[in-house]
């Protein structure tokens, strides 16, 4: 009676140990999937940033311009303001 006791323990044993190696290819191949992604997702988003940098620095570039044409405009602006003064010398 023990022998068979044993015996199916073993037989359930080794059912167990099949069905956990049929399982092991899928779990490894579930973590490969997993790491992939992750890695796909860690490009997208590094491309994402170097380009939100990139953006940052042109739009600092159009700032400057239009810091600099605001500039112009004023020195313009007070130019004509002062010749269009009348000269006390133009009488």
């Amino acid at each position: 009676m023990v022998a068979s006791e044993i015996r199916k323990l073993a037989d359930e044993s080794q059912q167990a140990a099949q069905k956990i190696n049929g399982i092991i290819p899928e779990i490894k191949g579930a973590i490969d999937s997993t790491v992939k992604a992750t890695e796909d997702s860690r490009k997208t988003v590094a491309a994402g940033v170097k380009i939100a940098q990139e953006t940052a620095g042109a739009f600092m570039g159009v700032r400057e311009a239009c810091n600099l044409v605001f500039a112009s405009n004023q020195q313009i602006y007070f130019n004509v303001k002062l010749s269009s003064r009348p000269s006390r010398f133009s009488k």
